[in-house]
């Protein structure tokens, strides 16, 4: 019985191994087991949700060579397309690769085709990638299945972009498509996806609009995840090709979308129709950014591009009103008021130093020009009203309501010329151009621009000349955003947000506004047949001058008497310099500007306070950037851990200043916005700088003190450590056209913190 019991083992263990060698021999690819491993090894690693560490990215092989069968998801589930233009953001930084790796760790269910086509930058950080081949990948098994490399093709084209969406649609067909553009956005007339390989080419509203005009079918979402084109511009531009637009009105910091979030949303739930998705885009996007302390600054919103030919609507009304205004220096003043403080995005600088924005937020313009706007304002706010669904905003951007406009306050000829053609196919564009046309003597509107009649001039209300300001003091509308409704957390849902109830993207209800202009706009002003281009009567900036001239008034404050011109004077901000002898050099150090100056009946008065921005008692410079209702946000240059910066500060009354996040902004290079934004952290190194200007030399960036940032770093106003010295004040005052007026600077001499002298010469 032993014997044949030992038997019997033997035969079980050779049995077994026989199995073992069948299983391995069937099911045995190269590779197989390290693979596993990989993906094991990766399941335990932890995604950085701080951008800095992207620099690691990309040390783990994370893409394959085989190709899987094209198919479908065969269950009504979504083909997700990202358009991934690296351009610098990638070959510069890695964010490309640091938003592969949360591609990589989402829970793609079999009701999700997740899709990339890479191309547009001199290299990647991703093992596999080609920066000599426009690629198609598919993310599957968190990594990259490659499925076709295609010759090198500029990521700026529209064929690019149209040969990559139609291609996903045919090959991957699903109930629900999403194109997610990926890198820089810039203002209108730039456009978005600027590859790095075809010097910075970029998709221009133009292309933008034949990519979306050749597509098999709608898009359910296009998304940007890319700077600044919420816009009425993109909208016009997308409108053929897809049914809702997921963009942000603001820069996009360089971790960009949460998309394990958002993609963990659709494949956990198979019923969520596009709205919804929409929705959780924004959230996701949002709860991010304050992970990683960047959500004060942040907007993005869902728009139902049902509405298109609404928006296009409102915006050709807004621009007959503001042609009109030409004609009338109070009303014309009012509205470029109301243009200088509502919501703004962006910022770059001219060749003699000063901040600009470009891009206004339309509803919060309308709302703040009252009845300057006639009907055109009541409609703006009404279509906002039904086509925003849904946005997400933080406390600097209290007054965003989802879409911008482009509003030039400084350009070049060229970026007019592009401008005109990215607004070429909106019906009613003309007006506003002709406006811009009366704006810049230096740009006059191109003949292909259809000549379309301007019609009298709308009257003015009466009773809508006042101050904006003063017109606003009564109740808001309920639409409109309140102070109590800023708070240190961004806001979850745009406070214009439509309920559940809000239209379908299939069609837009029957009263939704036509094309064509309004009948019933006011019909013109009396007496006044002033034509385009023939300045006649219409205002310019070169009516008149104003003529200013400085005094020390009884309080011993500095004060700007505006003998003439005083009715183009919209505000005033003021620039300070302090003048020290440095090695026998006569050294200028500039610490910044703001706008704490009294407007008095006859003009402006500043106290030399000798009061400059201060980190931990230390001086540095600050400027004034933009301001609304409820906040201001300054920009600041620094030196970060060795890399000269920009540090963007927020100041309201109840919080004081306080850092938002740091970026290197706008860039010359690639005419778009770097997206390398970051939090200070405990420990970092700030060398604090100023700009100086010394006898001979030009403006540099001079190193000041060194901090170690902690937890206990206050950013405050505070007299300037020399006590008697020279001071260089000059007001900078906006006229109502929206340009600097600069009139020569005062030199004060200040001893025991009083005003001992001033001068317009130098003492």
């Amino acid at each position: 019985m032993k014997k044949k019991s030992n038997k019997a083992a033997i035969i079980v263990i050779v049995s077994a191994w026989v199995f073992l060698a069948f299983v391995i021999t069937a099911f045995w690819k190269p590779g197989f087991l390290v693979k596993k491993k990989k993906n094991d090894e990766k399941s335990k690693a932890s995604i950085e949700t701080d951008q800095r560490k992207t620099e690691e990215a990309g040390s783990t092989e994370i893409v394959e060579t085989e190709k899987e069968e094209n198919k479908g998801t065969g269950d009504g589930g979504w083909t997700v397309m990202v358009y991934l233009c690296g351009s610098d953001l990638e070959s510069g930084g890695g964010y490309a690769t640091y938003n592969m790796k949360e591609m990589f760790q989402a829970n793609l269910g079999t009701n999700v085709n997740l899709l990339l086509e890479t191309g547009g930058s001199k290299a990647w950080e991703t093992s596999g990638i080609d920066s000599n081949a426009n690629q198609r990948f598919k993310v599957e098994g968190g990594s990259l299945v490659k499925l076709d490399s295609l010759p090198e093709a500029s990521m700026g084209d529209a064929g690019t972009l149209a040969d990559f969406v139609t291609w996903g649609m045919t090959t991957y067909p699903a109930d629900h498509f999403m194109l997610v553009i990926w890198d820089h956005g810039s203002e209108p007339h730039a456009g978005v996806a600027f590859d790095e390989k075809y010097d910075y080419d970029s998709l221009s509203m133009d292309e933008l609009r034949q990519a979306m005009g050749n597509l098999p079918m709608k898009l359910d979402i296009i998304g940007f995840d890319t700077c600044l084109m919420a816009s009425v511009e993109t909208v016009s531009a997308v409108k053929n090709g897809a049914k809702l637009m997921v963009a942000s009105e603001e820069t996009i910091p360089g971790p960009g979308w949460s998309y394990d979030g958002f993609l963990n949303y659709i494949s956990g739930n198979a019923g969520a129709t596009p709205e919804d998705v929409s929705r959780g885009i924004c959230d996701t996007y949002e709860e991010k950014c304050r992970s990683l302390g960047l959500e004060s600054g942040i907007t993005l919103s869902v728009t139902n591009l049902a509405y298109a030919d609404a928006v296009e609507q409102a915006f050709a009304e807004m621009g007959s009103y503001l042609y009109s205004s030409l004609y009338d220096m109070d009303a014309y003043s009012q509205l470029q008021q109301a243009m200088a403080s509502a919501d703004s995005y962006g910022w770059g600088k001219t060749s003699s130093g000063e901040m600009y924005t470009n891009l206004v937020d339309m509803g919060d313009f309308a709302w703040l020009s009252g009845e300057l706007l006639g009907m055109a304002g009541a409609h703006i706010q009404d279509v906002l009203n039904s086509c925003i669904l849904y946005q997400v905003k933080g406390v600097s951007h209290a007054g965003a309501t989802g879409l911008l406009f482009y509003s030039p306050q400084y350009t070049s000829s060229t970026c007019l010329d592009n401008y005109a053609a990215a607004v070429d196919d909106i019906a009613g564009s003309y007006y506003y151009l002709a406006y811009i046309d009366q704006l810049y003597d230096s740009w006059t509107l191109p003949s292909w621009v259809p000549q379309t009649e301007v019609p009298p001039p709308p009257e003015i209300a009466a009773e809508a000349t006042e101050a904006v300001t003063e017109a606003q003091t009564t109740e808001a509308p309920t639409e409109a955003p309140t102070t109590e409704a800023v708070t240190e957390a961004s806001t979850t849902e745009a406070t214009t947000a439509p309920t559940t109830e809000a239209p379908t993207t299939e069609a837009p209800p029957t009263e939704a506004p036509t094309t064509e202009l309004a009948t019933d706009v006011p019909q013109g002003l009396e007496n006044n047949t002033t034509e385009p281009g023939d300045n006649g009567n219409m205002v310019t900036s070169q009516n008149a001058s104003p003529e200013i001239e400085p005094f020390v008034n009884g309080a011993n404050q500095l004060e700007l008497n505006i003998k003439s011109g005083k009715e183009l004077i919209a505000r005033a901000d003021y620039y300070l310099y302090e003048i020290r002898n440095i090695n026998g050099y006569e050294t200028w150090f500039y610490w910044g500007s703001d706008r704490d100056v009294e407007k008095k009946e006859n003009g402006y008065a500043k106290t030399p306070d000798r009061k400059g921005f201060m980190m931990d008692g230390h001086p540095f410079e600050m400027s004034l950037l933009r301001e609304n209702e409820h906040c201001r946000v300054y920009i600041a240059p620094i030196n970060l851990n060795g890399k000269d910066t920009w540090l963007y500060v927020l100041y309201d009354d109840t919080n004081g200043y306080r850092p938002m996040y740091v970026s290197s902004g706008y860039s010359e290079e690639t005419k778009a916005y770097a997206r390398d934004a970051v939090q200070l952290k405990e420990g970092d190194t700030i060398i604090l700088q100023a700009h100086i200007m010394v006898e001979g030399y030009a403006t540099t960036r001079m190193n000041l003190d060194t901090i170690t940032y902690g937890k206990d770093t206050k950013i405050v106003k505070d007299v300037l450590p020399e006590q008697n010295t020279l001071y260089y004040y000059t007001f900078n005052l906006m006229d109502v056209f929206g340009f600097a007026i600069k009139p020569d600077g005062c030199y004060v001499t200040v001893k025991d913190g009083k005003i001992t002298s001033v001068s317009m010469q130098r003492p």
